[in-house]
């Protein structure tokens, strides 16, 4: 029996950016992902991302999915 990957691993969630949300004001890290260009606290979004694959707001997946064929590329036409 094989385990199943439910979150990002270390090497792709330490891929994303980070950076200081302020240095006067707080010294929280964000980090932002990628594609949707959201930010959150780190320490709040790597817990979540090591436990899902999905981005928190707008829930798309960050691992690549193989593209997909449209129907009529894999089902030939019926004969009329």
């Amino acid at each position: 029996m094989t385990a199943v990957a439910l979150g990002l691993d270390q090497a792709t969630l330490c891929s994303f950016p980070k950076l200081l949300y302020s240095r006067h004001k707080e010294s929280d890290v964000l980090r932002l992902l990628p594609g949707c260009g959201h930010y959150f606290r780190s320490k709040c979004v790597d817990l979540w991302l090591r436990m899902n694959r999905s981005r928190l707001n707008c829930r798309t997946s960050l691992v690549p999915t193989p593209v997909r064929s449209s129907l009529a590329e894999v089902t030939p036409p019926a004969d009329s």
